[in-house]
């Protein structure tokens, strides 16, 4: 088992710490934990953070430490002690780096507790986020995105360049020319239609008729 603790998701822990300000149970176990809504399915990863920090016994009883830190009502107060529980469990960390500590970089951190543990590149990536989590709760380190570096680690690999990212696009489709002359001839092709009413006088002649269709014959329908 890992030396130094971790968990896959950060905002459970930041979660619990915040529960555990507002009021902290006696009891910190995986039923408590469950009760309460906190860290699903990672509730003994959890359990072992506060216990990596002396604030959870063996027998998941909170410690006097843990009553005492988490009563603190002051902010400030609580970051200053906080800090320190964080100094005391990693004391080896921060034997080799000092207060410098508190801001080294992701890849050194990840690099300190691979070769501590022997830990894979993604539970050192887990451990250091864990470490940062705690030291941005401490107010030592800018807040950390609860859920960036869960992406990092589903990417693990992956570029990520959007480049690579194949995209469907739907194909660009023309009329052709031809269907265009066409539409244009259809749309110019009107068609005009003619009702000529002719009012025949009752007493005419076939001489009249004769001339009055003469008369059409030539001035309309060979006009």
């Amino acid at each position: 088992m890992a030396q130094y603790p971790y968990i896959a998701t950060a905002i459970a822990l930041r979660n619990a710490v915040e529960r555990f300000k507002a009021k902290v149970p006696s009891d910190i176990d995986s039923a408590t934990l469950q009760k309460m809504g906190l860290a699903a399915g990672y509730e003994s990863f959890l359990i072992n953070i506060f216990k990596f920090l002396n604030l959870v016994d063996e027998k998941g009883k909170a410690t006097p430490e843990a009553l005492t830190l988490f009563s603190l009502h002051s902010d400030p107060e609580f970051k200053e002690n906080f800090s320190k529980t964080i100094k005391n469990a990693y004391k080896d960390l921060f034997d080799l780096n000092g207060e410098a500590t508190w801001g080294l970089s992701n890849s050194s951190l990840i690099t300190f507790f691979r070769k501590a543990d022997q830990s894979s590149d993604i539970t050192g990536q887990r451990q250091a986020k864990t470490f940062e989590t705690l030291a941005s709760i401490a107010g030592k380190r800018d807040s950390v995105d609860p859920t960036s570096y869960q992406k990092s680690i589903r990417n693990n690999g992956n570029t990520g360049n959007k480049n690579n990212i194949k995209r469907r696009v739907r194909p660009n489709i023309s009329v052709s020319e031809a269907d265009k002359a066409e539409r244009q001839t259809h749309a110019t092709e009107v068609g005009l239609t003619v009702r000529i009413e002719i009012n025949l006088p009752s007493d005419g002649n076939k001489e009249t008729y004769d001339t009055i269709f003469k008369s059409i014959r030539e001035n309309l329908l060979n006009g």
